[in-house]
C-alpha cells in the first residue's frame, strides 16, 4: 500500500494455489550447520500418501502403558520415492546422494514440512449454513491458503467419525507382557468423508485438494476447541 498525492493505492496480495499436481520445491534451514537445503517433490497422489498412511499406524504397547508411531521409516522411504533433487549441501554431490542423507537429520523433517497443513475455523457470519475451513500449506517457498466448504457435521457424522477411530477387535497380539494394538490407517476414510459432506469446490487449489488435505480438514472439524483464522 502507498500513498500518492493524498490518495492509497491498495496492491492485492498474489494469489497462490496449491497444486497437487505440480512438483514443488521445499526449503529448509538449520538440517545441517545453517545451511538451507532444497528438496524438489514429485507429485505425491492419494494412492501413494494411503499406503504411506497404512505403513505409519499409532500402536499401542505394554497393555497401554506405552505409546509410539512407527512412521519415520514410512517418512524416509516417502522421501526416497518423491524427492528427485537437492540443493544447498556444500561439496559435489554423489550419484547415491540419497544414501548419504540422514533419514532422522534431513528426510524425515524435509517430508513433515511437505506434508504440513494447518486448519483454522473461517470467520463466522450470521445466516450461515455451512462449514468453512481455511488451511494453510506450504508450497514453493510461499504459503498457499485453501477455502474448503462442507456441510454442518450431524450426530450421525459424530457417530460415525468415533466409531472409526476405535481400535478394532482382535487386534492385540497374543501375550499379557507384549500385548500390542495397531490403530487402523484412516485418511482413506476420512477422504470419503470429506468427499461426502463437501457442499462446493474448495478455493485456492489448481486442481485437486489432496488427501492429507482432506484429512487434516476432517480431523479439525470433528475436533474439540475450534480456532477460528482472523
Amino acid at each position: 500500500m502507498t500513498e500518492e498525492n493524498n490518495e492509497t493505492i491498495l496492491y492485492d496480495k498474489e494469489v497462490i494455489l496449491y497444486d497437487a499436481d505440480a512438483r514443488q520445491t521445499i526449503a529448509f534451514s538449520g538440517l545441517v550447520e545453517d545451511v538451507e537445503i532444497e528438496a524438489d517433490f514429485e507429485p505425491l497422489h492419494d494412492e501413494r500418501y494411503a499406503e504411506y498412511d497404512r505403513k505409519s499406524k499409532f500402536k499401542v504397547v505394554d497393555n497401554g502403558e506405552n505409546a509410539y508411531s512407527d512412521n519415520a521409516e514410512s517418512l524416509v522411504l516417502l522421501f526416497d520415492d518423491t524427492v528427485s533433487d537437492v540443493r544447498g549441501i556444500p561439496g559435489e554431490k554423489p550419484a547415491n546422494w540419497k544414501d548419504e542423507l540422514d533419514g532422522d537429520q534431513i528426510k524425515t523433517p524435509m517430508v513433515a514440512r511437505f506434508l504440513a497443513v494447518a486448519a483454522y475455523a473461517a470467520p463466522l457470519v450470521w445466516g450461515q449454513t455451512e462449514k468453512s475451513v481455511i488451511t494453510e500449506a506450504y508450497f514453493n517457498r510461499e504459503t498457499a491458503e485453501g477455502k474448503h466448504f462442507l456441510r454442518k457435521k450431524t450426530v450421525d457424522d459424530v457417530k460415525a467419525y468415533r466409531q472409526m477411530q476405535k481400535i478394532p477387535l482382535g487386534a492385540k497380539t497374543k501375550g499379557l507382557e507384549s500385548a500390542e494394538i495397531a490403530m487402523p490407517a484412516l485418511a482413506e476414510k476420512k477422504g470419503r468423508i470429506y468427499d461426502k459432506m463437501q457442499l462446493r469446490q474448495a478455493e485456492g487449489y489448481a486442481g485437486r485438494v489432496p488427501l492429507w488435505h482432506k484429512e487434516k480438514v476432517i480431523d479439525f472439524i470433528f475436533s474439540a476447541g475450534i480456532t477460528a483464522k482472523k
